[in-house]
């Protein structure tokens, strides 16, 4: 069937007055009209000249000539700037994609103009604050294209105190066909960075662990040296398999980032060896390690670290790792030429042949993974954070307070839950259609482990254990309890419980319509079952006689003949009582709430409609 694409024959009015209010702009000459990119295109480019009245640099020519894109939408979508093929910057700076010829006939090349983004890098070049006007939008890119050029030319692109950034690394397999590349993700931070500044080293080997059993996600374990013993390790949860799976990286430590100048990563074997003589690294010798441990373990990646800082001409703070995936693995097997037999000569040939000359570096995406990187976007406060937590019950209530626990940061969890999950606890439940008929608790334990690379959540598919060695596994190093199934049962088995340790006990459940959160929390040896049915029975006498009031049921149909004794809530509803409860358990977790029975009330304003959460009394 053929797609019908609709392509503006003419440059609509808005992209006309947009071109219009280049004219008179400092700096600017010679300003083409507008062309579509391409046949088809939706996109449309015109060429500007900008002459800042510098000198010319080594880098920097003046005039250059400059291309902007944009959609046929304008003044929304995007807009992009590139240098011209012809008179321009053919080198990468920062606040630049790299910056290479075409592949195609296109008359620009590929170094797009970072120009909005991170905030306030530019802001002493103007405002930083992109408009959205026909009459501004364009002019605003245009016009900070000639701050960039100046600064470029000064050398002021990266001053001291601006954010520090990297240049891109290019990644060859994001061009071959049927190629994927692989993520590879690691943990540094300021402690580790001392840890390997006390160290000699400056290559070894690593291990690469899958990630939720993806072998396009890997995680770098225990760092060794040359001969195998482990000097920087590494620490994860159950996400991250250390028992399969594993492929083999070397490591190199330059002192300083790997960086052509003006600011481009090197794209070769031979860039590299160019960048490490500088750095008084022998990449040669490198390489040579690398045929002796691919003798011992098949080899599939060579990690590249280096401290960085996080701002410009501040201390280092971190080693950063990038990894190179290499065109084939070292190791014994390697193919040689026919008729020669494979031995450690030829294998040091064949790993000298692949890497080096002008041979490309494959470099693979790698991410910082420590705990305080991925906390930063929002965690818990850290005494709950490092709390070892039993999370009694794994239904609606219960697996959203424990999912959210995870995101927050949460690293060790035990889920005890005796129940198989049913379909129709996925109207109010966080698993899926896949864990029908599973246990729940290991079906939850799985899924926590999933959201964080550092969460260790176990299972327990069974009650409560009312006593013995079993119930003294459960609570042994527990630091907090969560009740979250609403029986008695439960908390009479709390509350004889004894081991003479201190901590924390918190119930948690929905009122009828999930109009209430009723939340107790207390510190101390066992559970004060007395105090909390003091607190809570007048709740629950207030709870029937709406519930008669209204004419409602504690039971819902499943099956003709059979009901279950379920009460009616929707999604939700459930989702702001249990959001208000984790918010409630970190608070009284840190000391910042007092003990006893809270109790919040969800209602939707009388005048406005909209919903309500409040402390409620009787």
């Amino acid at each position: 069937m053929t797609q019908v694409v609709n392509v503006l024959l003419e440059p609509s009015d808005a992209l006309r007055a947009a071109r219009r209010s280049l004219d008179g702009l400092s700096c600017i000459q010679e300003i083409s009209s507008w062309g579509r990119l391409s046949s088809g295109s939706k996109r449309w480019v015109l060429r500007f000249v900008v002459d800042t009245g510098y000198q010319a640099t080594e880098f920097v020519p003046n005039p250059s000539a400059w291309y902007v894109t944009v959609d046929d939408n304008y003044p929304l979508g995007a807009i992009h700037i590139y240098p011209a093929v012809e008179g321009s910057i053919t080198a990468t700076f920062p606040h630049m994609a790299r910056n290479e010829p075409p592949q195609t006939k296109s008359p620009f090349r590929t170094g797009n103009l970072c120009l909005t983004t991170p905030d306030g890098i530019f802001s002493r070049f103007g405002s930083p604050i992109e408009p959205y006007e026909v009459h501004t939008r364009l002019e605003w890119h245009v016009g900070r294209t000639v701050e960039w050029v100046k600064a470029a030319a000064n050398d002021e692109l990266l001053i001291t105190g601006d954010p520090f950034e990297l240049p891109v690394f290019p990644n060859t397999d994001l061009i071959k066909k049927g190629k994927k590349w692989v993520r590879v993700a690691f943990q540094e931070n300021s402690r580790r960075l001392l840890k390997w500044n006390a160290r000699d080293e400056v290559w070894g080997m690593v291990p690469l662990h899958p990630v939720a059993g993806r072998q396009d996600v890997k995680a770098a374990g225990d760092f060794e040296d040359g001969q195998g013993n482990s000097i920087i390790s590494a620490s994860w949860g159950e996400a991250v398999d250390q028992r399969s799976g594993v492929q083999w990286a070397a490591w190199l430590r330059l002192p300083a980032p790997p960086v052509m100048s003006p600011w481009a990563a090197p794209q070769t074997w031979s860039e590299l060896a160019v960048i490490c003589q500088k750095l008084g690294i022998d990449l040669n010798l490198f390489i040579s390690q690398l045929s002796r441990w691919g003798w011992r373990e098949t080899l599939h990646y060579v990690l590249v670290g280096f401290p960085i800082p996080d701002h410009v001409g501040g201390e280092d703070v971190q080693i950063e790792w990038k990894a190179i995936r290499l065109e084939r693995p070292i190791s014994r097997k390697m193919q040689v030429a026919s008729g020669f037999r494979i031995g450690p000569r030829q294998l040091q040939m064949q790993v000298q042949l692949m890497l080096g000359g002008n041979n490309f570096l494959n470099w693979q995406p790698t991410e910082n993974w420590e705990t305080q990187v991925l906390n930063a976007r929002g965690a818990f406060k850290q005494p709950l954070r490092k709390a070892c937590i039993l999370a009694v019950g794994g239904g609606a209530v219960g697996s959203k307070i424990t999912e959210t626990l995870a995101r927050g940061g949460c690293e060790d969890m035990t889920i005890a839950d005796p129940d198989t999950l049913e379909a129709g606890n996925l109207r109010r439940h966080t698993l899926l259609l896949s864990s029908v008929d599973q246990d729940k608790a290991r079906a939850l334990s799985i899924r926590l482990n999933q959201i964080s690379p550092y969460m260790n959540a176990v299972a327990f598919p069974a009650a409560l254990p009312t006593g013995g060695e079993g119930l003294d596994r459960l609570m042994r190093n527990t630091d907090l309890v969560l009740d979250m199934t609403a029986e008695d049962s439960v908390l009479s088995v709390l509350s004889i419980y004894s081991d003479f340790t201190p901590r924390t006990f918190i119930s948690i459940s929905s009122g009828h319509d999930a109009r209430r959160l009723f939340f107790y929390a207390y510190k101390g040896n066992n559970f004060p079952l007395d105090d909390f049915n003091s607190a809570i029975d007048p709740w629950l006498e207030r709870e029937m006689i709406e519930r008669e009031a209204e004419g409602t049921t504690m039971g819902v149909p499943s099956a003709p003949g059979c009901w279950h004794p379920l009460f009616p809530a929707r999604d939700d509803s459930l989702q702001i009582l249990a959001g208000a409860a984790t918010r409630m358990i970190e608070r009284f977790y840190a000391g910042e709430i007092s003990s006893g029975l809270h109790v919040l009330e969800l209602q939707d304003d009388a005048i406005t409609g909209l919903p309500t959460l409040m402390a409620a009394t009787l």
